[in-house]
């Protein structure tokens, strides 16, 4: 088969932008930590049930690994490669697989120049920022897309297999069941528009196949039964409730229509560009309407929808927002495509071609405006001072390992960074990590006297560290200014042990 130049150009593209930012920034959230560590723990222990370095979590007790395949597929990139450079490389990888993933489904639905429109999504500062993250959310894109495919087309067996990999990867698999209720919708619809039969008992069968394939992902799981209580808990208490408005990380927040628009403004004008062109385009010329094309039309209608409507409740959800805008528009451009070749282009080539100046100036802007774009979203993503690099902590580490006895108690005043300081240390336990409703979900009393402690609501409290939560020590993030790092320093209860510019260790008297 061969490959068009623009689809080899457009990938070594996006092959570039993502190798670039892995090379250069540090890493964007402490949970790669976390991965990098239990991938190695895995290797070396094999599943492990019990998670003791979260102490004051339910998980200290009973380990659930939602991350299951990830940290398998990472296993010979940490082990043949310094594991935080190897989680990079795989990061690459999965990225390359997602915008690959995004192209091929574009390609089947029917899309106009699917390698432009995936250049489009690309360009999203919120989508590829999501996609070069070292964690497992760019392969679950990958799944994600391709489960709708396989749902679309009724290719059943495909469709078990991954929905049973898919369970096995990710903790977020329940809004695969979103698509499926898309497709049965979109369905009806091109049914209804075509005045044809809707067969029930063919998506009753394809529901069976894909309910069957996470049925087996969930029991064929080292963790089973207990795999599912988590999903419950992480997927919606977090995700979608957030129930007694617990602390989360800055990816769960909501974010504005404009700045939304700001930051993801070249899929949307794609999509605003092949949209102006659909409703004279279905006027103008004739169309044979195939099923399935009307059937990706409306699922990915509604599928962009729905996930825009989460992002601007949680922002994380842009990682699948972004990828079904682009799939609508490339389900539009079926109709919108032919319209332009045939009313629009003869005219602009003539336009366009009629003079020299005019064509080289234009693509001289052109190109100037897709260079300053790429710079411009590069440097947001590796230019953000809140990344996490193992060398701020180093130091820190060593200390405790060195000075404490080995399941000793480490105090944090913030949640997430405890996996850092996990991964280059797992002598000592820390009190929380991952996510604070692990904490609250084991004991609301206890996670409440933690986070009166580091909100400094009294300064007495600060005698929790030693009588409540037996702490031989107390690491103070300086990122996030708290009442309870002043608290702490002007105490004569506590003696400062060691400090740079991002932590400082503390001990009690």
């Amino acid at each position: 088969m061969k490959i068009r130049l623009s689809v080899i150009l457009v990938f070594l593209f996006i092959l570039g932008l993502i190798a670039f930012i892995e090379w250069q920034a540090p890493f964007p959230d402490p949970d790669s930590f976390y991965h990098a560590k239990m991938a190695l723990i895995i290797r070396d222990q094999g599943f492990i049930h019990t998670f003791p370095w979260f102490s004051e979590t339910y998980l200290a007790d009973q380990y659930i690994d939602p991350h299951l395949l990830y940290h398998i597929l990472l296993i010979p990139f940490v082990s043949l490669l310094d594991p935080l450079v190897g989680m990079k490389v795989l990061a690459v990888v999965f990225g390359m697989i997602a915008f690959f993933a995004l192209y091929k489904v574009l390609q089947k639905i029917g899309a106009k120049h699917p390698e432009f429109l995936t250049l489009g999504a690309a360009l999203s500062i919120n989508f590829l920022h999501r996609m070069t993250f070292p964690r497992a959310l760019s392969l679950s894109v990958a799944f994600f897309v391709v489960l709708l495919w396989f749902m679309i087309s009724q290719k059943r067996w495909l469709l078990f297999f991954t929905a049973m990999l898919f369970t096995w990867l990710y903790y977020g698999w329940p809004i695969a069941i979103v698509a499926l209720g898309a497709v049965v919708i979109a369905d009806f619809v091109s049914a209804k528009l075509q005045e044809q039969k809707f067969v029930w008992v063919n998506h009753l069968k394809t529901s069976a196949f894909f309910l069957g394939g996470v049925l087996a992902g969930l029991v064929l799981n080292p963790y089973f039964p207990e795999n599912i209580l988590f999903v419950v808990s992480q997927a919606l208490k977090i995700g979608f409730l957030n129930a007694h408005n617990m602390p989360v990380g800055t990816e769960w927040n909501s974010i504005s229509f404009f700045y939304f628009m700001a930051l993801n403004y070249v899929p949307i004008i794609l999509f605003v560009f092949v949209f102006a062109l659909f409703l004279p385009a279905l006027s103008k010329i004739r169309f044979s309407l195939k099923r399935n094309e009307l059937v990706a039309l409306f699922s990915t209608l509604l599928l962009a929808g729905f996930f825009m409507i989460m992002t601007f409740k949680s922002q994380r959800y842009v990682e699948y927002a972004i990828p079904f805008i682009v799939l609508f528009t490339g389900a539009l451009s079926i109709y919108s495509w032919p319209f332009f070749l045939k009313e629009i282009w003869p005219g602009l080539r003539l336009w366009l071609f009629d003079s020299r100046i005019r064509f080289v100036g234009l693509l001289a802007i052109l190109l100037f405006v897709f260079s300053f774009h790429t710079q411009k979203e590069v440097f947001a993503i590796i230019g953000n001072d809140t990344y996490y690099q193992a060398s701020q902590y180093e130091e820190v580490a060593v200390w405790l390992k060195t000075n404490l006895n080995p399941g000793d108690r480490v105090f944090t005043n913030v949640w997430d960074f405890s996996s850092v300081l996990f991964y280059l240390n797992d002598s000592q336990y820390y009190l929380v990590g991952l996510d604070p409703r692990f904490f609250y979900d084991t004991d609301p009393a206890r996670y409440q006297a933690w986070e009166d402690l580091i909100t400094g609501k009294d300064i007495n409290l600060l005698t929790g560290v030693c009588d409540t939560f037996a702490s031989k020590a107390v690491v103070v993030d300086k990122r996030i200014k708290t009442i309870f790092e002043d608290n702490i320093r002007s105490s004569s209860d506590f003696k400062k042990i060691m400090e740079n510019d991002w932590v400082a260790v503390f001990v009690p008297l």
